[in-house]
């Protein structure tokens, strides 16, 4: 059975010229997921393959960047 939150990410390898970005944090954690969706964890190691999105482009926002 898929990880239906992977479902779009396996969408996106069909069309190519479709930009993938995460926004996430722009600190260390918010990175680690980033790399988690780019190259894959540790744990799937062997399904990286087919789980990971190596196009995902990240986009890191402070707290402090966000209007108030």
């Amino acid at each position: 059975m898929p990880y239906y939150v992977t479902i779009p990410f396996k969408v996106t390898r069909l069309f190519t010229r479709v930009p993938v970005v995460a926004l996430v944090d722009g600190d260390a954690h918010g990175l680690d997921i980033v790399s988690v969706y780019k190259f894959g964890s540790v744990a799937l190691r062997h399904e990286a393959n087919k789980l990971t999105t190596p196009r995902v482009e990240c986009i890191g926002i402070w707290a402090s960047e966000l209007a108030s």
